[in-house]
């Protein structure tokens, strides 16, 4: 199963089309958010749990920028992968949006081909992240719910009542 691409962009007609790109083109099932407070919420406390594997994110949006927005993803989600969209060309705009973390950065309308390999690229190295995060918790020994890999529905309940238990302060039993 591929992963969802929650798509963020603030023009319906840019998103509708980039929406139509990702999932007749590609086969990426995608999530719509309109700015980036409900693209915050959306992601929610874990985004992996409504399958969320991907962001694309538009650089200019009222309200909150796209800079505003990537730098929460990466405080809360720091493995998860954003690629920015702009119809900008300013090259300082880039350099900032990439030292924010973003993983690429697109012109709109996107290439289908670029936008393909784009996403290819973030999420292969959104999976290599991941796992050098994991090898070096078990090198120190460390596991958590995060150690689970998976993207069940029933999976990801069960992961969500294991965390709600972990955090009590009484004995559980399994």
């Amino acid at each position: 199963m591929k992963v969802k691409i929650l798509l963020v962009e603030d023009d319906l007609l840019q998103r509708q089309a980039i929406a139509v790109l990702l999932e007749k083109r590609l086969g990426f099932p995608t999530v719509q958010a309109a700015d980036g407070r409900t693209a915050l919420d959306i992601l929610g406390d874990n985004p992996s749990a409504a399958g969320i594997g991907l962001v694309i994110l538009d650089l200019h949006m009222p309200k909150m920028s796209g800079i505003e927005v990537l730098e929460i993803i990466r405080q809360r989600y720091p493995h998860l992968p954003v690629i920015m969209l702009t119809n900008d060309q300013d090259i300082k705009t880039v350099v900032k949006a990439m030292k924010c973390g973003a993983c690429d950065f697109l012109n709109k309308p996107p290439e289908l081909e670029r936008l393909q390999v784009s996403i290819h690229n973030a999420l292969k190295l959104s999976t290599l992240e991941k796992e050098v995060s994991r090898l070096k918790r078990q090198e120190d020994g460390v596991f958590s719910f995060d150690n689970i890999i998976g993207h069940d529905s029933g999976l990801a309940e069960v992961i969500k009542i294991g965390r709600k238990a972990a955090a009590a302060d009484v004995p559980v039993l399994l």
